[in-house]
């Protein structure tokens, strides 16, 4: 991974990530709505949530499957003969 000064960029996505998701947590909390409105909202995120991460596995499955594929295959450029 590249570095961004003694921060990898891993790292800086993480910390961005991490920050937006408690930016969005505390204005949700702090919003002016109900509890109840609040907690079925909350709760409406974490059910996408929770479907979004379980079709991460086959998608990195199906991703790395496709990248072997390329990667096997001849590359496509100027013949060697000159």
């Amino acid at each position: 991974m590249e570095t961004m000064g003694k921060y990898s960029s891993g790292q800086v996505v993480v910390a961005v990530l991490s920050g937006t998701m408690l930016g969005a947590l505390t204005a949700l909390l702090l919003a002016p709505k109900s509890g109840r409105d609040t907690r079925q909202q909350l709760a409406g995120y974490f059910h996408d949530a929770r479907h979004t991460l379980a079709r991460v596995p086959e998608a990195l499955k199906v991703g790395s499957h496709a990248a072997r594929q390329a990667l096997a295959e001849p590359k496509a450029g100027p013949s060697a003969e000159a």
